[in-house]
């Protein structure tokens, strides 16, 4: 994971990437099932993979999914102490235009898009979270 070592003790840590793993990572990788269309787009790297496995149910893994098949947005999810991290890696998407109209309708519902599912994913796993 790119935030580094987990603390002895802490909550599990677990990490969903839809880009290549750092070679730096601490964590173990996990198989969270058996869903061969996730596992081509995404690695899982946990400190307990029991946790990872329930974390990533069906509905997470297929929201991850659908979101990275309409946007091709890479992104990556982490999991520490009890909080969800989320990073998009979409350039100078948040820059503001100068020169130019910042109204292009594109572009809003790229951003709507993100928000919509930084929400949907963390209710989807904070449900989750809830059961374990």
């Amino acid at each position: 994971s790119t935030w580094g070592r987990p603390r002895p003790g802490a909550w599990p840590t677990t990490a969903a990437s839809a880009i290549p793993p750092s070679p730096s990572s601490c964590l173990t990788t996990a198989k969270p099932g058996t869903n061969p269309e996730f596992e081509k787009y995404f690695d899982v790297y946990s400190d307990n993979k029991i946790v990872a496995m329930q974390v990533l149910t069906s509905d997470v893994m297929m929201m991850l999914l659908d979101f990275y098949n309409k946007h091709k947005i890479d992104y990556e999810i982490l999991l520490r102490n009890r909080k969800i991290y989320i990073r998009f890696w979409v350039g100078p998407m948040f820059e503001p235009a100068i020169f130019k109209s910042s109204m292009n309708k594109k572009i809003l519902l790229q951003y709507f898009g993100i928000l919509k599912f930084v929400l949907d994913v963390t209710k989807g796993i904070n449900k989750t979270l809830k059961e374990i």
